[in-house]
């Protein structure tokens, strides 16, 4: 089970709808297993109920030694919460009907959640990026959980699945103590891409598993060129990835989140280029003074390993205050280039 924010804290309700994401095995379709979602707030005795998922998602991922099939992946809004830091909670029924036996009820546990702060509040969020689910990560995780953040943002290479699709359920489950409580953002990068070796479709797993905010349109997705030898997680790989999880800009208290994708077209003509223009241009310094670019690939790289570029150009004169990415495994300085018109206030970490 994980957490992410489906919309921005309406500016005026203070109203904000969240997504409560969860698998179940392939032997429970949704024809045999109906699910209803309970929540409330902590202090009151309203219960409130969804018993309609907004997805349900199950796909077939091959490679050249075998395929998979995923599990049944839901996901469900939380609708009409009140923002500002209110404690919350949801709990899951599951009945099972069977034609030859009684029909079979599961209940799980509470899980408690806060809903992210009101506008002009501030924050204390976590950025983190290669994680994977080794003993240091799940380290890291266990760190998150004892400081009082309300947000996660994952830079990408989140599981290090690397296209073994039973990588991610492993992934999401080490990470559900946190995950399942506290809300996320992930940007897609290339141990996401894990093509398939059947349909040459990328990031399935990736688009399949999660919900990021404030999404544009249904993904764009295009096929790669079959010539691909190495299409796992390539450092140097472009396709065409448009909307669904590819790139999002999210309002979380001061900041304004935008979050890019390295690994689709970023020339001036594309759409994420274009998208991404018009979005600086509406940021509102009064309700968000604070813009945080989260991409994983730097901008421009020498490193004889990942050498190339991602946004040659950057829209011009239009300012943000800092720089998250990852992807370069060593210290990395970002220097203004003739043509860069931002203003950078920090580097690589």
């Amino acid at each position: 089970m994980h957490l992410a924010p489906q919309s921005n804290v309406n500016v005026s309700t203070h109203r904000i709808n969240m997504t409560l994401s969860f698998t179940l095995p392939q032997e429970c379709p949704p024809s045999i297993v109906s699910i209803v979602v309970k929540f409330g707030r902590g202090h009151d005795d309203q219960v409130y109920q969804t018993t309609t998922p907004d997805e349900t998602i199950q796909f077939t991922f091959a490679t050249y030694i075998r395929s998979y099939q995923s599990s049944w992946i839901y996901h469900v809004i939380l609708p009409e919460l009140l923002a500002g830091g209110q404690g919350y909670w949801y709990q899951m029924e599951m009945q099972q009907n069977d034609t030859q036996d009684a029909a079979t009820t599961w209940v799980t546990d509470r899980m408690d959640f806060t809903t992210p702060p009101l506008p002009m509040e501030t924050v204390s969020i976590a950025l983190i990026a290669d994680w994977g689910g080794s003993i240091e990560a799940i380290n890291t995780m266990q760190g998150m959980m004892t400081n009082n953040i309300s947000l996660v943002v994952i830079a990408g290479d989140i599981s290090y699945a690397n296209a073994h699709l039973p990588g991610w359920e492993e992934w999401l489950s080490k990470m559900q103590p946190l995950l399942a409580h506290i809300p996320f953002l992930v940007a897609a990068v290339n141990h996401e891409i894990e093509c398939n070796r059947q349909t040459w479709q990328v990031f399935q797993a990736y688009e399949s598993y999660f919900r990021n905010p404030n999404r544009i349109a249904p993904p764009h997705l295009e096929p790669i060129p079959q010539q691909w030898t190495d299409c796992t997680h390539p450092a140097e790989f472009w396709t065409t990835y448009w909307y669904g999880n590819s790139f999002y800009s999210y309002r979380h208290g001061l900041l304004q989140i935008i979050v890019l994708n390295s690994y689709t077209d970023t020339s001036p003509q594309s759409v994420q280029y274009q998208w991404l223009e018009t979005e600086l241009q509406q940021v509102n310094r009064t309700l968000t003074p604070w813009v945080l670019v989260v991409f994983h690939c730097p901008f421009h790289t020498t490193f004889r390993g990942h050498n190339g570029k991602v946004i040659e150009n950057p829209p011009k004169n239009i300012y943000h205050d800092t720089f998250w990415y990852r992807h370069e495994q060593n210290l990395n300085r970002l220097f203004l280039s003739l043509s860069l018109s931002l203003s950078l206030s920090c580097c690589t970490l």
